[in-house]
Parts: C-alpha cells; sequence; structure tokens
C-alpha cells in the first residue's frame, strides 16, 4: 500500500510521508468532544463572544487527527485503556491533539448551552449536573469530521485505522443506541428517573454502573423488572465490553434530556456507512 503524504504542522508536530497502515486515524479522537464525555451540567453557562476560525484549517485540523491519532498520549492521569477504553479514554488522547477551547473557536459558538464546563474547560467530576449540548454541535461534528464521507480515496486509506481504534466504541454507540430506542417505555422511565436524581442532588456518582450488562440478553433492573426485557436483541450483543456500555448508555440517556440524540446519532451513522456498512445493514 502507498504512503500518503501529510503537509499539516501542529503543536511543534510535522507529518510526512506517513504509512497508512500505521498512522493514519482521529475522527473520534476529536469527535469524542461529542461522545465521549461523561460530561455534566444543568446551571446556565455565562455568554461569551466566540471568533470563528477559518474552517478550512479545521478541515486540514482534522485530517492531521486522522494521521496523528496513533501517536498520542493520554494527558489524564487515570489508566490508559487506549485504544480499548471508553470514549473518556479517547478523550484523554484528544487532548494530545486539540483542546477543547480551539474546537470552540472552530465551531464559532459556544459547545454547550448549560453545564458545568466554563473557561475553556471540561468538568468531568460533577455529581449533580452534566452538560446541555448546543444542537449545532453534532451538525458541525458530521460536516466536518468524517472526511473519507466525501473522499473515497481517503475512507480507504484510513480504513485501517478506523478498524483498529474506532470501530469498537462506535459500534457499541450505535448498538446502545438502537436498543434504547426499541424500548421507549424503559427509556422514558431512566430519562425521568435520571432528572429527579439530579434535581434532588441525589444522583450516586457510580450511578452507570447499573447498565454494565444492558447489553446482555435478558437485562433487567429491580426498577423496571416488568418492562426492561423488551428490548430488541441481536445474538452477538453479549460481545461489548460492558464498562463502555455503560457510559454509551448514559450518554444516550442524556442526549435523549437534551434533545441533541438524534443529531448526534445521525453522524454516527455516516460514520459507520463510511468504514462499517455492513454492521449497519446487520442491525
Amino acid at each position: 500500500m502507498k504512503s500518503i503524504k501529510f503537509n499539516f504542522k501542529n503543536n511543534g508536530r510535522k507529518l510526512s510521508n506517513l504509512s497508512t497502515q500505521t498512522k493514519i486515524g482521529n475522527f473520534m479522537s476529536i469527535i469524542i468532544i461529542s461522545f465521549s464525555i461523561l460530561s455534566f451540567g444543568s446551571c446556565k453557562l455565562p455568554q461569551k463572544d466566540i471568533e470563528p476560525q477559518p474552517i478550512g484549517l479545521w478541515l486540514d485540523k482534522v485530517r492531521y487527527g486522522w494521521a496523528e491519532l496513533p501517536h498520542t498520549k493520554s494527558l489524564c492521569p487515570d489508566f490508559d485503556y487506549f485504544p480499548g477504553g471508553g470514549i473518556q479514554n479517547f478523550y484523554c488522547h484528544l487532548k494530545d491533539i486539540s483542546s477543547f477551547s480551539e474546537i470552540e473557536k472552530f465551531f464559532g459558538q459556544a459547545i454547550f448551552l448549560s453545564g458545568p464546563h466554563k473557561n475553556g474547560f471540561l468538568i468531568l467530576d460533577d455529581d449533580h449536573s452534566f452538560g446541555h449540548y448546543n444542537p449545532e454541535f453534532p451538525k458541525f461534528l458530521k460536516r466536518t469530521m468524517i472526511p473519507g464521507s466525501q473522499d473515497r480515496a481517503f475512507a480507504i486509506l484510513t480504513q485501517p485505522i478506523y478498524n483498529e481504534y474506532l470501530r469498537n466504541l462506535a459500534r457499541i454507540y450505535y448498538a446502545t443506541y438502537l436498543k434504547l430506542q426499541s424500548n421507549q417505555v424503559y427509556l422514558t422511565k431512566e430519562r425521568i428517573r435520571y432528572k429527579k436524581l439530579i434535581q434532588q442532588k441525589t444522583l450516586e456518582r457510580y450511578y452507570y454502573e447499573k447498565y454494565y450488562s444492558f447489553m446482555e440478553t435478558g437485562f433487567t433492573d429491580d426498577e423496571n423488572a416488568n418492562v426492561s426485557s423488551r428490548f430488541k436483541t441481536y445474538s452477538n450483543d453479549s460481545e461489548f465490553d460492558g464498562n463502555v456500555v455503560k457510559s454509551a448508555v448514559l450518554f444516550w440517556i442524556r442526549r435523549s434530556i437534551d434533545g441533541t440524540d438524534k443529531e448526534f446519532v445521525s453522524g454516527l451513522k455516516v460514520l459507520l456507512l463510511t468504514y462499517d456498512a455492513d454492521f449497519i445493514k446487520s442491525r
């Protein structure tokens, strides 16, 4: 396979003649700002003026990111499971490529309409609130983060990176979304319960542990014993890592609350149709 030459410079790094099998990959690491974050927030964020940056620079940044992901290091103190970890682990690697404040400048608007995140920092340990996304942000991600969706040659060259770094995470998020949507009674009850616990400030720090076995056949829990078994399931659902599943389920419940779930899954489908169409068809 031929090498592809990237002429992007960032943070003092220079890339050229990168092997496509070893040095391409990053849609999800940058999109992680959306999927990843186990972020919290309900208080209004202060309004601020954000000076948009040229979109061409952002598109160059994205393509650069595809090449740089395999060489990133986690900037978080937690144990690094990359590339087998969850969304937050991807976000920790994203920070080695682009900061929250930089992404917001290219977006040209506030990423969150409300939440604990402020001054260019994400607050990931707030137990009683979560970040409500600007509904335009997932549209921005879908439009700019998947160059392979409009460039078949780039998609072919980056397929190995999707397979190694993004496929497992993308599949889990799509599968958990579909399973939640297949049981609207369960989803509605969980959404109401979660909002109530936040309002009462009684949400347990590790609340999402209850979803560890969500993708297993016959999943149930004490609070939804009469309805939680009414899901559409597939034979290989139980193969997904519960440690990633639990955060994915909570992500979709939060997105159901802030109303951005449909836009986020729309972008996820573009990623899957570009690199993993057979998985989409199998669902």
